[in-house]
């Protein structure tokens, strides 16, 4: 391959803050027992991002997962119950309860996760060369760990909201 080098020119924006009350307390404020959970769900996440898959599954483009109202997005300031927290790091699309939801390009099935603290039901796909998706909030995950959910056929995942990181 041919290696090239451009410079990036980064500009300045304000970021949105997005304020969401109402919150269980733990969301906000996790207790011990929790944090030693936020901490291994980061884990298996990590692992994926790390997989270095060599196919391009990639390569075969990029679709929208749901069509929904954008509910939050990448890098807006987070306050929750009032508390500011970190940015947020994803898409959330808002859809109806039952919405098919896609997957954004070919991928292997790398995770599911029926229960993740911050994101309950999650799933990611390995796309290849580092890249993954998560779909988070889901209320049912009908595919499993190995599949390959090809865009044009992969009806199986379902949820009301997703979030893309």
């Amino acid at each position: 391959g041919v290696q090239e080098n451009k410079p990036l020119h980064i500009k300045s924006r304000t970021w949105k803050i997005s304020k969401v009350d109402g919150l269980p307390g733990r969301k906000v404020t996790p207790k011990p027992d929790d944090l030693r959970r936020i901490r291994a769900d980061g884990a298996k996440i990590k692992k994926v991002r790390r997989l270095g898959t060599e196919a391009p599954h990639f390569l075969s483009g990029f679709q929208w997962p749901v069509t929904g109202r954008i509910s939050g997005v990448f890098g807006s300031q987070r306050i929750l119950n009032g508390q500011p927290r970190r940015p947020h790091v994803g898409i959330d699309i808002a859809a109806p309860l039952g919405t098919p939801v896609l997957a954004i390009a070919d991928g292997v099935i790398a995770l599911v996760h029926q229960d993740m603290f911050f994101t309950g039901k999650t799933l990611m796909i390995d796309h290849g060369h580092g890249l993954a998706s998560v779909y988070a909030h889901m209320d049912k995950i009908l595919v499993k760990e190995g599949a390959r959910p090809w865009p044009w056929r992969c009806r199986k995942i379902r949820g009301r909201r997703l979030g893309v990181g």
